[in-house]
């Protein structure tokens, strides 16, 4: 008669098959590349990752300079801050874009004036 699985028993294949199968995929891949190899190219995308995220923020701020010409404000907008006095699009380009609240899973709203915008990000 074959044994039935407990619930702790699945759980913990599973995990095993979720750790275990990518740890012996990498082992097999730098033992047949090259573990030198291996990690030249995982720093090189890690390298590559950040050049993107700074290439992509200093695009950003040139566009806001060029848009409001105060450094003050710009650094203000590229920190994601927010204060009272500030117009609905300075908001809009500090923290996000108007959207539409059935579409946001994680929204922030922000009552400005007599006006509400809710306002979804996607880096949270």
């Amino acid at each position: 008669m074959a044994k039935r699985m407990l619930k702790a028993e699945a759980q913990l294949m599973t995990w095993v098959i979720i750790i275990g199968l990518p740890i012996y995929g990498i082992t097999q891949l730098g033992e047949s590349v090259g573990w030198e190899l291996l990690i030249i190219l995982v720093l090189a995308i890690i390298v590559l990752a950040i050049f993107y995220k700074f290439a992509q923020k200093k695009k950003r701020k040139k566009q806001l300079m060029k848009k409001y010409q105060d450094k003050k404000l710009v650094n203000k907008l590229m920190k994601c801050l927010f204060w009272q006095g500030q117009t609905s699009e300075q908001l809009m380009d500090s923290i996000g874009q108007k959207s539409d609240l059935a579409k946001t899973n994680i929204s922030l709203t922000c009552l400005l004036v007599n006006e509400m915008f809710v306002l979804a990000r996607s880096d949270f």
